[in-house]
């Protein structure tokens, strides 16, 4: 065999060895978090059909926002942010990219089976309720997309490498870094019920609370 053919031959073993990797990892993700939402109220499936779907699409995926695969179209709703006189750090005018994939569904216009590549799911209600909570805006909700800057206000504890304690910042849209930003996801798990309306941790105590506000 001449040695541009094994050469070849070798990038094509190679390749095929790297996507299978990528395949099995991705599909034992998808396992693991589908048994954990599974009967939760991230459950949106009907009469057995996928609960990966709602979200996730393998093919034909959002090309906005940073959740991998998202499959789930953008809310266009006008959402009123928070506000306040005391407030020392920067929020912005709308919500960032990680917590619009949040309100896709939490801002109480969205129906369920609002997909980018719908395979035929019929859950196409509407959230009600508190879990509604783009409803009435977000001014009357703990803010998001606000930068978080200790440096600003000493009643909050220090952020390293884009976490505060066991949570994670965001990256404020249009920049790649860094991780500054209070999000939907800094104090909720998506994929992850045990803590009550998916917290991140225990807020026992008022513990996830804490993890920033410093008293």
């Amino acid at each position: 065999m001449r040695e541009s053919a094994r050469t070849i031959v070798l990038v094509r073993t190679t390749s095929q060895i790297l996507l299978t990797w990528l395949f099995f990892g991705i599909a034992g993700i998808a396992d693991v978090h589908a048994s954990s939402i599974a009967g939760s109220p991230h459950d949106l499936s009907v009469n057995g059909e996928g609960i990966c779907v709602y979200c996730h699409t393998p093919m034909s995926a959002s090309l906005d926002g940073s959740t991998p695969l998202w499959n789930r179209k953008t809310s266009s709703k006008t959402l009123s942010m928070y506000s306040s006189s005391t407030l020392d750090m920067t929020i912005e005018a709308t919500p960032g990219d990680v917590s619009l994939m949040c309100l896709s569904c939490h801002d109480g216009s969205m129906a369920y089976d609002s997909l980018i590549n719908n395979p035929g799911v019929a859950n196409n209600g509407v959230m009600t309720g508190t879990s509604a909570i783009g409803a009435d805006g977000l001014a009357n909700d703990h803010p998001i997309s606000i930068e978080y800057d200790p440096s600003k206000d000493s009643h909050f504890a220090p952020a390293t490498n884009g976490r505060v304690g066991g949570l994670p910042l965001f990256v404020k849209n249009g920049q790649t870094g860094p991780a500054t930003q209070v999000e939907c996801s800094t104090c909720h798990d998506v994929h992850d019920p045990s803590n009550g309306n998916f917290l991140r941790m225990s807020n026992a105590g008022s513990s996830l609370c804490l993890t920033c506000h410093v008293l």
